[in-house]
């Protein structure tokens, strides 16, 4: 059904120039017999057709009455004759290109004749060649996590950190909501690369010394300590995996005690 709408479309497009209008004459009486003189200088031939006569006649008839030269009238209708012909030529090309432009994406291909051959256009995308099979990859074995037992002394190690943390702060006249870690990924042909930095005021950078940049254990990534106070303490990691970082943020002097960040690493 397609190919027929297509050849439907493409004979519009070609045929339009063919197209013709013919302009019918008035209904009139013939004045005169076929072959017998019916105006100075007019003949109808005998083997002419009716419409011709027809047409010659109402010529004749016109031009006595508008008092015009008959050759004027013939130019007048030939003149008109042309137009009509050209309006329906532009009408069918419109509209054959028209329906080939909407038949266009559904059809796969179009063969046309071109110098004593076949000219085909293709209008879709080939088709990929089957994928190949591999071999199949079994998942690894999942194996349960060991549960880390939360116990008093560990929990009182975690209170003593949190206050040699609030001390180092209060003695730099820092809140503890106003250092923050940040990241962006930038995509390179490396694969991803994660930019970390602080976010931060410029008078709470200009009291950190550095910054010492802890990757999760399970991370094949070394840790990066970064003095550039300039660039906000800016890192970066290339990796194809998220993954939990943490940060020490010595503020005052190397000594002090650091502010532990942590931030969780995705890719998106």
């Amino acid at each position: 059904m397609k190919s027929i709408l297509a050849a439907a479309a493409l004979a519009l497009v070609t045929g339009a120039a063919a197209a013709q209008v013919v302009i019918p004459p008035r209904q009139a009486e013939p004045a005169t017999a076929p072959g017998q003189q019916s105006a100075p200088g007019v003949t109808l031939d005998p083997k002419a057709s009716e419409y011709q006569i027809r047409t010659a006649q109402l010529q004749y008839q016109r031009a006595l009455e508008e008092k015009t030269p008959l050759d004027v009238v013939r130019q007048n209708d030939a003149r008109r004759q042309w137009y009509l012909n050209f309006a329906l030529q532009a009408l069918l090309t419109v509209a054959g290109l028209i329906l080939l432009l909407c038949l266009l994406p559904r059809i796969a291909s179009i063969s046309l004749p071109a110098m004593g051959g076949v000219l085909q256009i293709s209008t879709m995308q080939p088709t990929p060649p089957p994928l190949i099979p591999g071999p199949t990859m079994l998942p690894p074995a999942v194996v349960p996590a060991q549960t880390m037992k939360f116990d008093d002394q560990m929990a009182k190690a975690l209170v003593k950190h949190k206050e040699h943390e609030m001390a180092t702060l209060e003695t730099a006249d820092i809140a503890p909501e106003a250092i923050q870690l940040r990241h962006t990924v930038l995509r390179t042909r490396q694969g991803p690369v994660v930019e970390v930095s602080l976010q931060s005021s410029d008078v709470v950078l200009a009291k950190i010394i550095k910054v010492l940049y802890q990757p999760h254990p399970s991370m094949s990534v070394a840790s990066v300590t970064s003095t550039d106070r300039a660039s906000k303490f800016v890192v970066r990691f290339t990796t194809d995996a998220e993954f939990m970082l943490y940060a020490l943020v010595y503020i005052g002097s190397d000594d002090a005690h650091p502010i532990r960040l942590k931030r969780y690493i995705n890719l998106r």
